[in-house]
């Protein structure tokens, strides 16, 4: 049984390791230029669609090779895992505020809306506390599901690769954005615990 937990779990970090190794090929230059040609204006829609369904293949491979092997939860444990869940919800929430979710699935309202990509350097709401909220309420949320084996994998897995993403973003943004350099240095990546630390948010 130990041998088979060791092995299937192995086999679902390779499942997160190829997906994790796919989403960054689909976000360098050759992809980015084959899903414009291939798809024009829709190209950031296409490729978020390919990563949902990559996603979809990992978590499945997971229900196949992780046993859900449950543990005792005293209640203290739930409640904390509730306000956890609670605390991403409204992170995301606040984190959709500030930005352009629209243009960021790839869907923006209007046909002349601005595609992402070009999009000027603008910190407000949320993004004045922490760089990267959207992830901050993604691992807060993945804490929150945690209840046996199969949810406690997801969860390492998954943090480990928005860790290492975040890591790749925030070179590409040190190339892009002339201030981002002094937005990273005065503002905490996941944590606001330096409160509102860019003093020149834009509204």
């Amino acid at each position: 049984m130990a041998i088979g937990v060791v092995i299937g779990t192995a086999a679902y970090a390779l499942a997160w390791v190829v997906f994790g190794a796919v989403v960054w090929f689909l976000t360098q230059d050759k992809a980015e230029a084959l899903l414009a040609r291939a798809f024009k204006r829709n190209q950031r829609l296409a490729r978020n669609a390919i990563g949902a369904v990559l996603l979809g293949i990992v978590l499945v491979v997971g229900g196949k090779t992780v046993p859900d092997l449950e543990w005792p939860r005293p209640w203290l444990l739930l409640v904390l895992q509730q306000g956890i869940g609670i605390a991403g919800l409204l992170v995301l929430l606040a984190a959709a505020q500030a930005r352009d979710v629209w243009a960021l699935l790839g869907l923006p309202l209007a046909g002349d809306a601005q595609p992402e990509q070009n999009a000027p350097f603008v910190v407000r709401g949320v993004l004045a506390y922490v760089r990267h909220p959207f992830s901050a309420g993604a691992i807060l949320i993945l804490v929150a599901l945690v209840h046996d084996l199969r949810s406690a994998a997801t969860a390492i897995f998954a943090i480990i690769g928005i860790l290492v993403a975040l890591r790749l973003q925030e070179r590409a943004l040190l190339r892009r954005f002339a201030d981002y350099a002094a937005y990273q240095a005065q503002v905490p990546a996941l944590l606001p615990w330096r409160g509102r630390a860019w003093r020149r948010a834009e509204s």
